[in-house]
């Protein structure tokens, strides 16, 4: 990553995975209420944005021309809309291998 960001958070216990979609789980963790009611599941999207122009030391333009800002935003919300998207798409459920004998 370019740039990294922070959250603070105090963590017990967890576990992370980079897919695309929502999580699934075992139907034995779906029917158990009191765990349902301590555990958040979900997903933190996660997309590259790309900042403001920075001007090179021999810039001599006050503003960059409005095409690169109109770069930036459409930049920033295609990966923002590609990463939501992604979250929100239906998990598969994962192909059954059969062994052999």
């Amino acid at each position: 990553m370019q740039s990294t960001s922070v959250l603070r958070v105090t963590i017990a216990a967890g576990s992370a995975k980079f897919r695309t979609g929502m999580p699934s789980d075992e139907k034995a963790d779906l029917d158990d209420a009191p765990l349902l009611d301590r555990v958040w599941t979900g997903v933190v999207p996660v997309h590259y944005t790309l900042a403001d122009p920075v001007p090179g030391p021999y810039n001599r333009l006050e503003t960059p021309p409005a095409y690169l800002g109109e770069f930036v935003r459409e930049s920033n919300r295609d990966a923002r809309d590609t990463a939501l998207g992604a979250a929100v798409e239906v998990a598969k459920p994962k192909a059954k291998r059969e062994d052999s004998p």
